[in-house]
């Protein structure tokens, strides 16, 4: 596991009327965590009352997010991993969001995808996604990106707050992922 990005105290709901405050560390991650990753994933999806809000995607596709150092943000406490983020580079071909957006064709290979966010739901409430975002953001000029982009279902409002206060905007709505409805949302790099 990498060095600590950053580390502290949140809280931890339990399915009974305590709370706990717990220490926690983030890290970037490498591809010895995937099979923690797509555990998450299962409990995330489970946990949610509309099952429409999140995309579940293949352990083939999350590992390929591993390429690039830096792109897998996990977050760990006494539990294990609690959260993750993941950013994806599209390339010019494929399903790039810049598109959506009719972004210059010769912008489409600066474009950096915030693709995945998964918290668990005892830990939600914290802020786990906007830190794990601020973070990502932090990062992309070294990965010689302009333009972040990312898809939100309008109804996951705790997701599309944390994205507002990142500074990225709606750019559009559109039918996504075999027609589920989703925000476009982007951000121009500032540097």
């Amino acid at each position: 596991m990498s060095s600590v990005i950053e580390s502290g105290k949140i809280i931890r709901k339990k399915r009974t009327p305590y709370e706990d405050e717990v220490y926690y560390e983030m890290h970037f991650l490498d591809e010895t965590y995937l099979e923690d990753m797509m555990y998450l994933q299962d409990i995330v999806i489970h946990n949610l009352s509309d099952k429409e809000i999140f995309r579940r995607h293949s352990i083939d596709y999350i590992r390929a997010h591993f390429e690039r150092e830096n792109s897998v943000i996990g977050i760990f406490t006494e539990d294990g991993i609690i959260a993750y983020n993941v950013l994806y580079f599209p390339g010019a071909e494929g399903d790039n969001f810049g598109a959506d957006i009719n972004l210059p064709a010769d912008e489409l290979n600066k474009v950096v995808h915030l693709e995945t966010v998964a918290v668990h739901p005892d830990y939600r409430g914290n802020s786990l996604q906007k830190r794990m975002e601020e973070i990502h953001l932090e990062k992309i000029r070294e990965f010689d990106c302009i333009h972040v982009c990312c898809t939100v279902s309008p109804k996951n409002l705790p997701s599309l707050r944390n994205l507002l206060s990142n500074g990225l905007i709606i750019k559009c709505l559109k039918l996504k992922f075999g027609g589920k409805v989703r925000f476009i949302m982007h951000q121009q790099s500032r540097y």
